[in-house]
């Protein structure tokens, strides 16, 4: 899903790859590290006739982004208030109203009906509930603990009673409360969930290339754990070094057991060096986000130059290269192929900004 923030008057488009809101604000921090230093809050508008949403956590965004997706919206505006102007003003609602009237044609009642439904739940559950509570010794103090929780989650975001997240939510809290009461042993509890697991065959290794030649080898990893890899969701990836951020994608879906094969293909630098080293992990994708897993894989290489052959010799800044892949979680060679562009000897704030300007 597309976001773009507005601070300011100004819109930027921030990459795909921020999409919970920590990574957000990490954003809008890295586009305004001077300006928003200080605390700052993230409005949303929904539908013209309700005022805007303030996002207070994750469960909240969360919230709204199911609804775009059930409203077939592609983009989500966020507008950005800092601590020096915090309230909301008539030219920030019309900026936040523009794009939700002039794409949805959606009735104020269905808003209500999809983002503030609030039902008692059904008798029949609230028969299983009182069930299952009279289990429990404590019954008044379970029941209003219970309800305690409940009424924090209610703080910004109307429950769904008949929900699958609502159950989970309440066969949880009784479960703890069993747990504590000694009446159900903790090992009862939850069954084991799959888990990523790998065991490396490709162990640490060491190149010695010449400048700008390009090397392709293979890495064997076996899938150890109970889980299917596939194609698409599971990765080695740089995490750290000359080749941070760079993906290998799998030949084919890896079942428990067998055997991941990964093409790994490399440039190496333009300039002379002597153990440069880059570290790679597994990694999957969950909800959006990137999770790693399992015992990294060290390369270690050098770069030498032909009898005949001419180095670079103008070599950018390493600070911002490092400041420019970290913020755009890009590679290495992405990074430096844009800072050529874009000017090396421009400030890194500068640089940053321009970076995601291009990707409106």
């Amino acid at each position: 899903m597309n976001i773009k923030i507005i601070y300011n008057t100004k819109t930027h488009k921030i990459s795909q790859k921020y999409q919970t809101l920590e990574e957000i604000r990490n954003a809008i921090q890295i586009l305004y590290p001077q300006q928003l230093q200080n605390e700052f809050d993230l409005y949303i508008s929904l539908h013209y006739q309700i005022e805007p949403l303030k996002i207070i956590d994750e469960a909240c965004l969360l919230k709204i982004k199911d609804l775009y997706h059930q409203l077939k919206w592609s983009s989500i505006k966020i507008l950005v208030k800092d601590s020096i102007n915090p309230n909301l003003t008539n030219e920030d609602l019309s900026i936040l109203n523009q794009s939700v009237v002039s794409q949805s044609s959606v009735q104020l009642s269905t808003f209500i009906e999809n983002f503030q439904q609030y039902q008692e739940p059904k008798p029949e559950i609230q028969q299983k509930q009182k069930i299952i509570i009279k289990e429990i010794k404590q019954e008044q103090d379970v029941t209003q603990e219970i309800i305690n929780q409940v009424q924090k989650q209610e703080e910004f975001l109307k429950i769904d009673y008949n929900s699958e997240e609502f159950k989970q939510f309440i066969i949880q809290q009784i479960d703890e409360r069993l747990k504590y009461h000694g009446i159900l042993q903790a090992q009862l509890l939850k069954p084991k969930l799959p888990e990523y697991r790998m065991q490396l065959i490709t162990k640490d290794f060491k190149l010695s290339k010449f400048i700008n030649e390009i090397e392709q080898f293979q890495v064997q990893i076996t899938n150890t754990g109970d889980i299917i890899w596939r194609k698409n969701n599971v990765f080695l990836c740089g995490v750290d070094g000359y080749y941070k951020n760079e993906q290998f994608e799998l030949l084919q879906d890896v079942n428990p057991g067998e055997i991941a094969y990964f093409i790994c293909k490399f440039q190496m630098p333009n300039y002379e060096a002597e153990n440069l080293k880059s570290e790679f992990q597994m990694v999957y994708y969950e909800q959006g986000k990137q999770k790693s897993f399992g015992e990294k894989l060290l390369l270690v290489f050098t770069v030498k130059k032909k009898n005949n052959q001419k180095p670079n010799l103008k070599k950018i800044n390493e600070q911002k290269i490092k400041q420019l892949m970290e913020n755009a979680a890009i590679t290495k060679i992405e990074a430096i192929q844009f800072i050529e562009m874009y000017g090396e000897e421009n400030p890194i704030d500068e640089i940053i900004l321009a970076y995601f300007d291009q990707l409106k």
